[in-house]
């Protein structure tokens, strides 16, 4: 009997010690993530390349690739660049992966809309808001292109009429809109933004 009780109270302390499978980002509206984004492709992702950084830390960090087909908000000749890399923590090297909630998963291959934000420490771009950076593109029946940000993995935050930071409505978990719609709106709040 003694040892049942050790083994349910070990269960019961390994499973109230886990740690949460959802990064807490605060809720960014399309405006908002123009605003933040220093460079906004509509393109299609080339290569995805994962290796180890940080020294002694060892974290897997992916760089990927896009080829953008339009260049949205940022770059003054779009030309110059044939293709824009942004760095996400996480992937595979060799036999050892690292996953980090919150941010999408990419494929070689994919198209969408990347909201980037340039980071301050060392230059590289990341997602703007994790995975609320990224529009991933379908093509819908009848032909029509929607752009679709899948947030899952994460719980979104945004303030309270007294400031303090409560959960955003679950509504916010998928946006969901005609590319067309999405690309005319980017150009607008960036004008506004002039």
């Amino acid at each position: 009997m003694k040892g049942v009780k050790i083994l349910l109270l070990s269960a019961l302390m390994l499973c109230c010690s886990a740690p949460g499978k959802a990064a807490q980002v605060m809720h960014f509206q399309l405006p908002d993530l123009v605003r933040q984004s220093q460079l906004i492709v509509h393109g299609r992702i080339v290569d995805i390349h994962a290796a180890y950084v940080g020294g002694a830390a060892r974290r897997i960090e992916r760089t990927v690739t896009v080829a953008p087909t339009q260049v949205l908000k940022g770059a003054s000749n779009p030309l110059k660049a044939l293709t824009v890399s942004f760095v996400m923590a996480g992937g595979v090297v060799g036999r050892f992966g690292q996953h980090v909630p919150g941010l999408p998963q990419l494929r070689k291959g994919d198209s969408g809309v990347f909201f980037l934000y340039q980071r301050p420490m060392d230059g590289s771009f990341v997602l703007t808001g994790m995975a609320q950076g990224f529009y991933a593109i379908y093509q819908r029946r009848g032909g029509v292109l929607t752009a679709v940000s899948h947030r899952h993995g994460m719980q979104l935050l945004s303030r309270g009429p007294g400031g303090q930071l409560i959960p955003a409505p679950q509504s916010t978990l998928v946006d969901e809109l005609p590319l067309s719609k999405l690309i005319a709106s980017i150009r607008h709040h960036a004008e506004l933004r002039k």
